[in-house]
Order: structure tokens, then sequence, then C-alpha cells
């Protein structure tokens, strides 16, 4: 026996079951997005802090470059303590912040999470994909820096 009232309830609580489990399936997006772009950010920040603060020195050095030029140093001795000079400069954030975060990410996420064996893996790409980033960044402060400093003033 059903009567109207009864077959209306038995429809909304339908209704209401479908679209709460519709809801609670779906994964927000913007939870898992929001640390990886707030890292990249930062890792952007931090280089070009370090860019424009070589740039910076470079464009001050500009003469006492002239003058190692002017005395014969050829361009190969003047890139090799450039890249010195920058390495001094780049290496130590670099190493830094992958100790730290190979700490933080042993301590707080491999050592709990067990049952996911390619997450070690996945760890080691992203902070060689980090690597690799900041070495081009290096690489190309280098240059950037050897065209200023052997331009003519």
């Amino acid at each position: 026996m059903c009567t109207r009232s009864s077959r209306r309830r038995r429809a909304c609580t339908t209704l209401r079951s479908r679209t709460f489990t519709r809801s609670r399936s779906r994964a927000p997006r913007s939870c898992c997005s929001r640390p990886r772009s707030l890292a990249v950010i930062a890792l952007f920040a931090l280089a070009s802090v370090i860019y424009f603060k070589q740039l910076r020195e470079a464009t001050e050095e500009q003469q006492q470059f002239g003058i190692l030029r002017k005395i014969g140093v050829d361009n190969g001795v003047m890139k090799s303590v450039i890249r010195k000079k920058l390495l001094l400069v780049f290496a130590p954030p670099l190493v830094l912040g992958i100790l730290i975060s190979w700490t933080s990410i042993k301590t707080y996420i491999l050592d709990s999470v067990q049952d996911y064996p390619g997450l070690v893996g996945m760890v080691w790409g992203i902070m060689a994909a980090y690597f690799v980033i900041y070495i081009l960044l290096y690489v190309s402060s280098t240059n950037v820096y050897f065209r200023i400093v052997t331009r003519k003033a």
C-alpha cells in the first residue's frame, strides 16, 4: 500500500542519496595542486632573486673584468672565474633545499606510507627535476654574467 506521501518520501531519499554519493566521490581538484604550485612559485622566486642579484653585481664588476681583459686574461679564464663565483652563490641553496626536502619527506611521508613502492622513485624524480631546473638557471646566469662583463662600457 503506497500512498502519495510515502512515494514522495522515497523519491526524496533516493535523490538525496544519489547527490550525496556523487558529491563524495569527487575529490576537490585544488587540494593537491596548491602545494605543487606554491613549490614552483617558491623555486622561481628564489631563482629570480639570485639571478637578478648576480646581474646587478655583473654590471658593478664590469670595470674590474675590463681591467683583466686589458692585461691579457683570455675569455676561458674569465668564464672559469665567473663559474666559480656563481657556484658559491647557487650551490648552497640547492644543496640545502634538497637535503631539507629529503629529510622532511623521508620523516613524515616515506616512513609512514609503506604500501606504495613507487613513491620513492617519484620523490627522486621530482628532486631530479628541481636539480635540472636549478642547473639550467645557473648555466643561464653564467652566460648572461659573462656577456655583461665582456660588454664594452
